[in-house]
Protein backbone atom coordinates (compact mmCIF):
# COMPACT_ATOMS: atom_id res chain seq x y z
CA UNK A 1 0.00 0.00 0.00
CA UNK A 2 1.34 3.44 -0.98
CA UNK A 3 0.98 6.41 1.38
CA UNK A 4 1.61 9.97 0.27
CA UNK A 5 1.97 12.42 3.13
CA UNK A 6 2.39 15.44 0.87
CA UNK A 7 -0.89 16.89 -0.32
CA UNK A 8 -1.08 18.57 -3.69
CA UNK A 9 -1.50 22.32 -4.00
CA UNK A 10 -1.96 24.44 -7.10
CA UNK A 11 0.23 27.45 -7.70
CA UNK A 12 1.27 29.56 -10.64
CA UNK A 13 4.52 29.97 -12.56
CA UNK A 14 5.48 33.61 -12.11
CA UNK A 15 8.98 33.62 -13.65
CA UNK A 16 11.05 31.41 -15.94
CA UNK A 17 14.84 31.80 -16.07
CA UNK A 18 15.96 29.74 -19.05
CA UNK A 19 19.63 30.73 -18.64
CA UNK A 20 19.65 29.16 -15.15
CA UNK A 21 17.24 26.38 -16.17
CA UNK A 22 14.77 27.32 -13.39
CA UNK A 23 11.13 28.28 -12.96
CA UNK A 24 9.79 30.21 -9.97
CA UNK A 25 6.37 29.34 -8.54
CA UNK A 26 4.10 30.89 -5.97
CA UNK A 27 1.35 28.96 -4.20
CA UNK A 28 0.71 31.36 -1.27
CA UNK A 29 2.41 34.19 0.61
CA UNK A 30 4.45 31.58 2.47
CA UNK A 31 4.89 28.98 -0.27
CA UNK A 32 7.08 29.99 -3.18
CA UNK A 33 10.29 28.67 -4.62
CA UNK A 34 12.16 27.36 -7.62
CA UNK A 35 12.09 24.14 -9.62
CA UNK A 36 14.64 22.98 -12.15
CA UNK A 37 13.20 22.93 -15.67
CA UNK A 38 14.71 19.44 -15.98
CA UNK A 39 12.38 18.31 -13.15
CA UNK A 40 9.28 19.88 -14.73
CA UNK A 41 7.37 17.70 -17.16
CA UNK A 42 6.01 20.31 -19.54
CA UNK A 43 6.63 23.66 -21.17
CA UNK A 44 7.14 26.24 -18.42
CA UNK A 45 5.22 29.41 -19.27
CA UNK A 46 4.61 32.41 -17.02
CA UNK A 47 1.00 32.43 -15.88
CA UNK A 48 0.46 28.67 -16.17
CA UNK A 49 -0.95 26.66 -13.28
CA UNK A 50 1.40 24.20 -11.61
CA UNK A 51 0.53 21.20 -9.39
CA UNK A 52 2.95 21.02 -6.48
CA UNK A 53 3.77 18.76 -3.57
CA UNK A 54 5.64 20.91 -1.08
CA UNK A 55 7.70 20.19 2.02
CA UNK A 56 8.66 22.76 4.61
CA UNK A 57 12.20 22.75 5.99
CA UNK A 58 14.42 24.82 8.24
CA UNK A 59 18.08 25.60 7.63
CA UNK A 60 20.57 28.06 9.08
CA UNK A 61 19.13 30.60 6.61
CA UNK A 62 15.68 30.11 8.16
CA UNK A 63 12.51 28.39 7.03
CA UNK A 64 11.99 27.38 3.40
CA UNK A 65 9.84 25.40 1.01
CA UNK A 66 11.05 22.59 -1.23
CA UNK A 67 9.00 21.29 -4.16
CA UNK A 68 8.93 17.50 -3.97
CA UNK A 69 7.14 17.39 -7.33
CA UNK A 70 5.93 19.90 -9.90
CA UNK A 71 3.79 19.26 -12.98
CA UNK A 72 1.51 21.14 -15.34
CA UNK A 73 -2.17 21.11 -14.40
CA UNK A 74 -5.48 22.35 -15.73
CA UNK A 75 -6.63 23.11 -12.17
CA UNK A 76 -6.90 26.77 -11.25
CA UNK A 77 -5.06 28.27 -8.30
CA UNK A 78 -7.17 30.08 -5.71
CA UNK A 79 -8.11 33.73 -6.07
CA UNK A 80 -5.51 34.53 -3.39
CA UNK A 81 -2.90 33.69 -6.07
CA UNK A 82 -4.46 34.83 -9.34
CA UNK A 83 -7.52 36.99 -10.00
CA UNK A 84 -9.03 38.76 -12.97
CA UNK A 85 -9.66 42.47 -12.66
CA UNK A 86 -11.16 45.41 -14.52
CA UNK A 87 -10.27 48.75 -12.99
CA UNK A 88 -9.30 52.35 -13.52
CA UNK A 89 -5.53 52.73 -13.40
CA UNK A 90 -3.70 55.55 -11.65
CA UNK A 91 -0.29 56.02 -13.28
CA UNK A 92 2.48 57.61 -11.21
CA UNK A 93 6.16 57.69 -12.22
CA UNK A 94 5.46 55.08 -14.90
CA UNK A 95 3.90 52.62 -12.44
CA UNK A 96 0.22 51.66 -12.44
CA UNK A 97 -2.03 51.21 -9.42
CA UNK A 98 -5.68 50.21 -8.96
CA UNK A 99 -7.97 51.15 -6.07
CA UNK A 100 -7.90 47.54 -4.85
CA UNK A 101 -4.09 47.42 -4.46
CA UNK A 102 -3.05 45.84 -7.73
CA UNK A 103 0.37 47.05 -8.89
CA UNK A 104 1.21 47.18 -12.59
CA UNK A 105 4.98 47.37 -13.18
CA UNK A 106 6.42 50.06 -15.48
CA UNK A 107 7.30 47.60 -18.27
CA UNK A 108 3.64 46.52 -18.55
CA UNK A 109 2.36 50.09 -18.32
CA UNK A 110 4.69 51.09 -21.15
CA UNK A 111 4.18 47.99 -23.31
CA UNK A 112 0.40 48.35 -23.13
CA UNK A 113 0.38 52.17 -23.46
CA UNK A 114 -1.62 52.56 -20.24
CA UNK A 115 -2.35 56.20 -19.39
CA UNK A 116 -3.59 57.73 -16.15
CA UNK A 117 -7.32 57.02 -15.63
CA UNK A 118 -7.48 54.32 -18.35
CA UNK A 119 -9.73 51.38 -17.59
CA UNK A 120 -7.82 48.14 -17.99
CA UNK A 121 -8.68 44.48 -17.64
CA UNK A 122 -6.13 41.85 -16.80
CA UNK A 123 -5.03 39.08 -14.52
CA UNK A 124 -3.20 39.90 -11.31
CA UNK A 125 -0.76 37.40 -9.79
CA UNK A 126 0.44 37.44 -6.18
CA UNK A 127 4.10 38.39 -6.12
CA UNK A 128 6.72 37.90 -3.43
CA UNK A 129 8.98 40.88 -2.86
CA UNK A 130 12.26 39.42 -1.54
CA UNK A 131 13.55 42.85 -0.44
CA UNK A 132 10.44 43.54 1.63
CA UNK A 133 9.88 39.86 2.51
CA UNK A 134 6.19 40.35 1.77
Amino acid sequence: MHFDIFSETVGIIDHVNRSKNLLHFIASRDAHGVVSLADYDGEATVGDSIALKLAAFRSRKGPGIHAISAAPTNSEPGTHIRKSFSANIRVSNGMGFTDDNIFIPPDLVSANAIDDEDTTTGVAVLNYNKKRQA
